[in-house]
């Protein structure tokens, strides 16, 4: 089943990048085209719109103590295994995954409050690949600067990000003294309130207003909508030979709890602020071309177009994606030619950008404990270090 199904997806991979094209989509401050638009090929049915007081990130009905009008912020978090548990995790709407050099990944925490943002870290550098993700709602994006990192560098000044971007200079980050010996790069915090002392003090523009929400996500005061692929208990997700994970459906919770590779094999994912264990309604597991910058460890990442595995509820669909540009959302569709909608179900979500190398690793299974086994065959790799910035 596992190589019979990559053979479909490189299959399908190559009909998608000569069928769907990529470049920028015309949308409005949200991410989704408006109701009622055929920027993505498709006019929007009417009785899959969500409601007005659905949530941005996570479709979900917004409560009394919403951020309405304000802009989401988006946070760099280091995964270096020697740096783990992380922190604050556990509370984003959204959580990005994707390799950045030397076969390592690293995280980009979303969050929709930055007022009351937990305790986020440790905090690393900009990547230009998590950058572009976030270009979109132009939330505030922290980081401990883009160094030497031509490619980000260049992507921020390009976009005029501005006073969106924030790093430590204002103020928002500190080290954590109980992380005293560690190497640097795993001991630098941000929270809430220090991010909002900052916009406060330097008087940041933190307005912004979405006219829809992130995703086209299906209307919560509906039923779930049951993916059509069939069921997935477990999904293995592997980056690369050291950074692999295991989502595991835990149907009371109607999430997949996520475990992660490491020198003990695979253990849970835990947030160190409460000892829990990260949980997503949904996963998408998307997969593109990537390759190293020239004459640089840092990897490139294609945004064009292609495509992947939608999972919800314990099962899965085959989808199509595309995005373009920095200004382009990132757009979920069905599984063919016609870039038809592919709606989410509401809740918080884990995005995996993975080398398309990668579709003979990719796999689920309805079996108990044999995802499991297959994500932890393997040993760390040590060639997949990270550049020091």
């Amino acid at each position: 089943m596992k190589k019979l199904l990559s053979i479909i997806l490189a299959a399908v991979l190559m009909c998608s990048v000569a069928a769907c094209g990529g470049g920028d989509a015309s949308t409005s401050e949200g991410h989704i085209p408006a109701p009622g638009s055929q920027a993505s090929g498709e006019v929007v049915a009417e009785s899959h719109i969500p409601p007005s007081d659905a949530a941005y990130l996570t479709g979900l009905e917004k409560g009394s103590d919403y951020p309405e009008g304000q802009r989401v912020i988006g946070v760099m978090v280091n995964n270096i295994m020697g740096s783990r548990p992380t922190r604050g995790l556990s509370e984003a709407q959204v959580l990005y995954e994707m390799r950045v050099e030397g076969g390592i990944t690293r995280f980009m925490a979303v969050f929709e409050d930055y007022k009351n943002m937990p305790m986020v870290g440790s905090v690393r550098s900009a990547r230009d690949q998590f950058f572009q993700m976030l270009v979109p709602s132009y939330g505030f994006y922290v980081h401990d600067g883009p160094n030497q990192n031509q490619p980000v560098i260049q992507m921020i000044k390009d976009q005029e990000y501005g006073e969106f971007d924030l790093t430590p200079d204002l103020g928002i980050t500190w080290r954590d003294p109980e992380r005293a010996g560690m190497p640097l790069e795993y001991t630098e915090y941000t929270d809430g309130e220090h991010i909002a002392e900052a916009v406060e003090e330097n008087n940041l523009d933190d307005e912004r207003s979405y006219g829809s929400t992130m995703f086209a996500f299906t209307p919560y005061d509906e039923e779930p909508r049951q993916l059509e692929g069939g069921p997935a208990e477990s999904v293995a997700v592997i980056h690369s030979d050291s950074y692999r994970n295991l989502f595991e459906y835990d149907a009371a919770s109607n999430r997949y709890m996520m475990s992660q590779f490491s020198a003990n094999g695979m253990t849970p994912a835990i947030d160190e602020n409460n000892d829990e264990q990260l949980g997503f309604n949904n996963l998408l597991v998307l997969f593109t071309i990537m390759y190293n910058y020239t004459n640089s460890e840092l990897v490139y990442v294609g945004f064009d177009s292609g495509i992947g595995y939608y999972f919800n509820g314990g099962n899965f669909e085959l989808v199509r994606w595309k995005k373009g540009g920095p200004q382009a959302p990132l757009q979920i569709f069905v599984n063919d030619t016609t870039e038809t909608t592919n709606y989410l179900n509401p809740g918080n979500t884990y995005i995996a950008m993975i080398d398309d190398i990668r579709l003979e690793d990719f796999h689920y299974s309805v079996v108990e404990g044999t995802a499991a086994e297959e994500a932890a065959d393997g040993t760390i790799n040590p060639n997949e270090t990270e550049t020091e910035d």
